[in-house]
């Protein structure tokens, strides 16, 4: 069983810089820990940085042979967890295209489920989604 923790920060939000981070664990072992940043834009926001976090984590289980394992994605973003358990519809925004791009790359996961969790249980993912909006602002750790 593989566990993806989620997240995404912009600030400010929406038009700021944006991070996001991934939490990958396997038999609760740590085995990826994935950190990113976008420079501050207009079409930033933390629902496009929670999704750059599941693109790249997505990726990062494809690139090395994960896609037929049991995998669990949790993330504290009700808008994420629920267009991706097809409960909400993905209508406009500025995540709209990452959120179809993300629909067609979990088509490859047959085994795959997005569960939502409180933020107070995301901290790690969004530690490093801070980290990496920190080290745009110059920011040390």
């Amino acid at each position: 069983m593989i566990t993806i923790n989620i997240d995404g920060s912009c600030e400010p939000n929406p038009s700021g810089h944006a991070g996001y981070g991934a939490y990958i664990t396997q038999a609760n072992t740590c085995v990826k820990e994935i950190t990113g940043s976008l420079d501050k834009s207009p079409s930033n926001s933390n629902n496009v940085a929670e999704y750059r976090a599941l693109i790249e984590a997505l990726n990062w289980l494809i690139d090395n042979g994960f896609n037929d394992d049991n995998i669990e994605i949790r993330s504290d973003s009700k808008l994420l967890v629920n267009q991706m358990n097809g409960k909400w519809g993905i209508n406009s925004g500025l995540y709209f295209d990452l959120a179809i791009r993300s629909k067609l790359i979990v088509n490859e996961f047959p085994k795959l489920k997005f569960t939502w969790i409180p933020r107070e249980q995301n901290n790690i993912a969004d530690k490093l989604s801070r980290l990496a909006i920190n080290k745009l602002n110059g920011v040390a750790e």
